[in-house]
């Protein structure tokens, strides 16, 4: 499978807001954005893409995918995001490997693609496609996010 980049990891710490801030403090500024996804997707999301690519989930909805998956993962990192050049094909190579998709995201041009790979790798993997070399850019232009 051809991986352009880490693009970002997905944790879980054992509570969001102080997780949150003790990160902002390491990193030495504030998440990108917040966002709370309970009615859509169960959790709520603090992200920054740079200086490293961080994704903080907080389950708040366990009737709802991602928010299930949320809480039944243990603090720590729980994801590593992977950019590749084309979903398709790279989803093609994870499901021809076995791996099972968990869920899959369109945000237009954001698409994600969630996959458990925790026996093998003791985390998820997620593939993600954007266009040019900055989400922020990208996300910027997407009404749902």
């Amino acid at each position: 499978m051809k991986i352009l980049r880490i693009d970002h990891l997905h944790m879980k710490g054992n509570n969001f807001d102080k997780t949150a801030q003790a990160m902002e403090k390491l990193i030495g500024q504030d998440f990108y954005m917040r966002m709370d996804f309970t009615e859509k997707d169960g959790a709520e999301v603090a992200y920054q893409p740079y200086p490293i690519g961080l994704e903080l989930f907080n389950p708040t909805d366990i009737s709802k995918n991602s928010g299930r998956i949320a809480a039944e993962s243990q603090p720590g990192v729980i994801a590593i995001s992977y950019k590749v050049p084309n979903i398709k094909e790279a989803q093609g190579e994870m499901e021809s490997l076995g791996y099972k998709l968990i869920e899959y995201f369109d945000y237009g041009e954001i698409q994600e693609a969630l996959y458990d790979t925790k026996d093998d790798f003791g985390l998820m993997i997620e593939l993600i496609e954007y266009p040019g070399d900055s989400i922020t850019d990208v996300s910027n232009n997407i009404e749902d996010l």
